[in-house]
């Protein structure tokens, strides 16, 4: 990923739903010079603990599982301990709150939490009345070029790309297509 102009990598920690682990994570801290973001359910400080100790860099704490005092002390207790926090968001209440703790980093999930479907353009329905001095990373369901020109006006700053990379069959062509003219180095 690296190599063809990925910005950070994203791996799964969750074992118990997705087959992850952080021995994983640490392996892959090993391998990349990349900022690694863990991927779980973080509902304590001592996963934020964990992830640290593996190597990750950054964390995500998903608001719809978080009551806004978890979220509050999750998302303080990461940032004193050196760690960016990818706050992930699903509708405009959790946007709210996603703010409310002042995340520097949001990521908008475009799948549908109850029927399980993505729709790349939930990011431009979210993000209509975006606050500025946050940086914003469109999550989900992003397979091609095509899905991203539908949400570039949105003014994100970046993707979290994750199923169609790991199905594609040549990341040499796949992954710069779809780096966004506003992130290119």
């Amino acid at each position: 990923y690296e190599k063809y102009g990925a910005n950070a990598v994203s791996i799964l920690t969750d074992e118990k739903y997705f087959g992850g682990s952080f021995e994983r994570l640490q392996a892959l801290t090993t391998k990349t010079t990349l900022p690694v973001l863990c991927k779980d359910f973080i509902i304590d400080p001592l996963q934020i603990d964990v992830a640290k100790q593996a190597g990750a860099s950054m964390i995500l704490l998903i608001v719809n599982i978080l009551s806004d005092k978890q979220l509050k002390d999750l998302y303080n207790y990461a940032i004193s301990q050196n760690l960016e926090v990818l706050v992930e968001v699903h509708d405009r209440h959790e946007l709210e709150r996603a703010y409310k703790v002042n995340a520097k980093l949001i990521g908008v999930n475009n799948r549908d939490l109850k029927r399980f479907v993505t729709n790349v353009e939930h990011t431009n329905t979210i993000l209509e009345n975006k606050k500025p001095n946050h940086y914003y990373i469109s999550e989900s369901g992003i397979h091609d070029a095509s899905d991203v020109k539908k949400i570039l006006h949105s003014g994100i700053d970046g993707l979290l790309i994750g199923e169609a990379l790991m199905r594609c069959d040549n990341l040499s062509e796949f992954l710069p297509q779809l780096k966004m003219q506003k992130v290119k180095s």
